[in-house]
C-alpha cells in the first residue's frame, strides 16, 4: 500500500525519524553551496547552527583540495567528502515493523 498523506487529517500524530546523510534531494544544493562559496552550514545537537568556510586559511581563502580533505571538529573529525558520501538513512524498515506492530500510518 502506498503511502501518499491522502488520508492525513487534521489531528494526526507527526513523528519524525533521525536522518544521516543528505537525502537525493538535497545535493543540488550542497552542489550549489560548494561550488559558488565552498562553505557549509554545520549543525550542532542544540538547533544552533554556524556558517564556516570548511579548509579556509586565515585570509579566508580555500582551495578546493583543503575543502575535500580538512577533517573539521564541526564535521565531526571528517573531512566535507566523507560528509557527502555518507549513506542516506532508508527508513522502509522502520515504517514497516510500525505497520506490522498495528500502527496505524497512513501519511
Amino acid at each position: 500500500q502506498m503511502l501518499d498523506g491522502s488520508q492525513v487529517q487534521v489531528g494526526d500524530v507527526a513523528i519524525g525519524l533521525a536522518s544521516q546523510g543528505v537525502h537525493s534531494n538535497g545535493f543540488s544544493l550542497v552542489r550549489k553551496i560548494v561550488q559558488e562559496s565552498q562553505a557549509t552550514t554545520v549543525s550542532f545537537g542544540d538547533g544552533e547552527q554556524e556558517n564556516e568556510r570548511v579548509g579556509a586559511d586565515e585570509s579566508g581563502q580555500i582551495s578546493s583540495h583543503d575543502s575535500w580533505d580538512t577533517c573539521p571538529e564541526q564535521l565531526g573529525g571528517q573531512s566535507l567528502g566523507e560528509v557527502l558520501l555518507t549513506p542516506t538513512q532508508i527508513y522502509v524498515k522502520p515504517v514497516l515493523e510500525a505497520r506490522h506492530a498495528g500502527i496505524d500510518i497512513h501519511g
